[in-house]
């Protein structure tokens, strides 16, 4: 097994095995589920746009690097969905915990973005000649899918449905939502670097589980 799969995996387990450690809060098993696809998503799309911050928009200052607001942002989502898994007390969220848990991570994200420096250490190996930003029509949808998906993820949290909100349909855009572009695509066809997508795979049928069995 890849040491960058194991590592994957074994994190995901860690962190599913931390929410499971409250059991006095609802929706236990499809929360576990979550947490595991969280991080079998959210790594591929952080370690992505991490690299994406390493390479610097042409023409771009630091500040105006969309490349590292996007990296802030997807940290904010995975941190937003960290603590509504760990912090669940039913699909009927706290709207102060959530935007307090939304500019927490923000906050960290920027920092993360704008002053640290870096590059992922067991990052799968991504296809840096084709980001998704390099057409007109990438750059739209790259930077614009996180309006769209941070208005339903709170929008959603702050202000429920009446009917049909049930289980942890909430956490369940969380993980799903933030995560369904990322900015670079794996290097390699599909076949030779099977290993690298297993993860993702993995993520998708565990969040869906989470879902039905909900």
């Amino acid at each position: 097994m890849a040491p960058r799969l194991f590592f994957r995996l074994a994190l995901a387990l860690v962190f599913g095995g931390l929410v499971a450690v409250f059991p006095d809060q609802p929706d236990r098993l499809p929360r576990v589920l979550l947490g595991i696809a969280l991080v079998l998503l959210a790594t591929d799309c952080l370690d992505a746009a991490q690299a994406g911050r390493n390479t610097t928009l042409t023409g771009a200052t630091k500040l105006r690097d969309l490349r590292r607001w996007l990296y802030a942002w997807l940290f904010a989502m995975f941190y937003l969905a960290v603590m509504t898994l760990i912090q669940w007390e039913g699909p009927r969220l706290a709207p102060p915990q959530v935007l307090l848990n939304f500019a927490v991570g923000a906050v960290i994200g920027a920092v993360l973005a704008f002053v640290t420096e870096g590059t992922p250490k067991l990052a799968p190996p991504f296809d840096l000649s084709s980001p998704a930003d390099d057409t007109r029509l990438g750059a739209f949808v790259t930077y614009g899918w996180p309006f769209a998906a941070t208005a339903l993820v709170l929008g959603s949290a702050l202000d429920p449905p009446d009917a049909g909100w049930n289980g942890v349909y909430p956490a369940f855009q969380m993980v799903f939502l933030p995560f369904i572009l990322q900015l670079y695509p794996l290097a390699g066809g599909f076949r030779d670097s099977f290993p690298d997508h297993v993860p993702r795979l993995l993520g998708i049928a565990l969040l869906v589980t989470g879902l039905i069995i909900s």
